[in-house]
């Protein structure tokens, strides 16, 4: 049953955005304590959560992302190999729409996911001790596109996750003033380019980009003509940058007019 909140967010919330990724250790002292990680609007991307023992420390551990593409499912699950023992409680929603000739993405990347749970499989002789994936729910706006886990020990929810629901500004899912999105769109273009600058992954737990990456990702979008976007309608920036028109979450051409007026403001 979805369980809806629309009040204040609890203290020790942690968003984790599309193409970023979160490793939790529960245990670790002198860190900042959360109590709920979560993500929403999973379209054609896949929500992961791998929850196992650090291998470095013997902590319960939580790793957490929103994955979009093949080198980011492939870079996340490389992170969970190396910082989790064998006996993985592994968790994914997404990939939801079912009925439209979009789902061509989530098609894929349902497959991209399966391949990289072999991969734990493979690793250093892990296994998976629990596996629970939701894929093809239908309309992700439905409920579907948000998953979260509970952090708090003291919670009777703690550590299973849920499609819990929050109702979120474009302020507490990001502030990085659109470098996020110019992230998730030119990321790996530009890593084409500048291999040894660009994260395939965004650590969560960073207050910012570099400003080097921030310059490299905003030459790219302008080359683009991705600043073009500040004088679109919504569905002319829905038809040519959403993998999923139909089903984009209701703050997408929010968030894309915010990357590009940045990309457009950054040399003046």
């Amino acid at each position: 049953m979805m369980e809806f909140y629309t009040g204040r967010l609890p203290a020790g919330f942690k968003y984790v955005g599309q193409d970023n990724y979160c490793i939790y250790d529960l245990e670790a002292e002198k860190q900042t304590p959360y109590s709920y990680l979560y993500s929403d609007s999973a379209t054609s991307c896949i929500i992961v959560i791998a929850i196992g023992e650090s291998m470095e420390t013997g902590h319960k551990t939580v790793c957490m992302a929103h994955l979009s593409r093949l080198q980011r499912f492939d870079a996340f699950f490389q992170l969970v190999t190396k910082t989790l023992k064998q006996g993985i409680c592994l968790y994914a929603q997404g990939a939801n729409p079912v009925s439209d000739s979009t789902t061509q993405t989530s098609t894929q990347n349902v497959i991209i996911l399966m391949q990289n749970l072999q991969s734990i499989i493979n690793a250093n002789s892990a296994y998976i001790a629990t596996l629970s994936i939701s894929v093809g729910q239908g309309n992700p706006n439905c409920g579907w596109g948000t998953y979260g886990v509970n952090v708090d020990a003291a919670s009777a929810d703690y550590l299973q996750p849920t499609n819990r629901y929050y109702e979120l500004s474009n302020t507490d899912r990001c502030t990085a003033q659109g470098v996020q999105t110019l992230f998730c769109v030119y990321g790996l273009k530009t890593m084409n380019i500048y291999p040894e600058q660009l994260y395939i992954l965004h650590n969560t737990d960073e207050l910012e980009f570099p400003k080097n990456e921030i310059k490299t990702l905003v030459d790219r979008a302008i080359a683009d003509d991705f600043t073009q976007i500040c004088d679109m309608t919504d569905d002319e920036i829905l038809t040519k940058y959403s993998s999923t028109p139909q089903y984009e979450a209701a703050w997408f051409c929010a968030t894309m007019r915010e990357a590009a007026e940045f990309a457009n403001n950054y040399y003046k």
